[in-house]
């Protein structure tokens, strides 16, 4: 009866319609009604269908799931990187909990995942639910076994900790950007472009149109932040 309901509802798309099915067919309960006059449900009942899918990694700070139509599914979770308790974005463990952290990043995510979107920036985000801090994602090929990208314009964290005889902590820095191989076990190393190109890791000329693509994004986040009065450190 439900699914006759469905089928004949003409204020809804036909892959919504696919969705609302799915979940009939798999839970039973579905009170119609409540779906067609509340919008979020819609989109809790997608994410409850994509959470089934499978678990293919479990990060610090998200769980990736596979989703059938070749996209995965990051879920935000409220676990934090650092140490003895104390929060450090430069960490390679989880240090500590924060209630709600996991959502107010997805919020960040989302606000600035659209800001590059109208500079024209290609992304690999889709789409997303604040209900249960989940975000879409395209797949994307890595370089390497996996390559983090980072921009400084403070020397703090990891950089610090490695050249604090040659600076101090704080000073400014030129838009400095670094790669490092993301391995936790080995402290994710540091890797010149010399070092990506002699490695087959990628060429030199992506080197260079990430460089200049990383610069470009951190102007536009570091702008917008400082528009209301906050400084950006350094991204990644």
């Amino acid at each position: 009866e439900e699914i006759k309901k469905i089928e004949k509802d003409k204020n809804i798309t036909r892959n919504e319609k696919r969705v609302l099915k799915k979940y009939v067919k798999k839970t039973g309960d579905l009170k119609y009604s409540f779906n067609r006059f509340n919008p979020k449900s819609l989109e809790t009942i997608k994410a409850q269908i994509k959470m089934d899918k499978k678990l293919v990694y479990k990060g610090k700070t998200k769980d990736v799931y596979a989703l059938s139509n070749g996209n995965y599914l990051l879920k935000f979770k409220d676990d934090c990187t650092g140490k003895d308790g104390k929060f450090d974005p430069g960490e390679n463990s989880v240090g500590l909990t924060i209630d709600g952290v996991g959502e107010v990043n997805l919020k960040m995510s989302i606000y600035f995942f659209e800001k590059l979107k109208e500079a024209g920036i290609k992304t690999h985000y889709v789409s997303a639910n604040l209900e249960d801090t989940t975000m879409e994602v395209l797949p994307a090929q890595v370089f390497g076994k996996g390559l983090e990208v980072i921009c400084r314009h403070k020397a703090v964290g990891s950089f610090i900790r490695r050249y604090g005889d040659y600076i101090e902590s704080g000073a400014d820095l030129p838009e400095y950007v670094e790669m490092t191989f993301k391995n936790d076990e080995k402290g994710d190393p540091l890797v010149t472009k010399e070092g990506l190109v002699a490695l087959n890791v990628m060429t030199e000329q992506q080197f260079e149109d990430m460089k200049e693509m990383t610069k470009k994004i951190t102007r536009i986040v570091a702008d917008d932040l400082k528009s209301i009065g906050l400084d950006l450190w350094d991204i990644k």
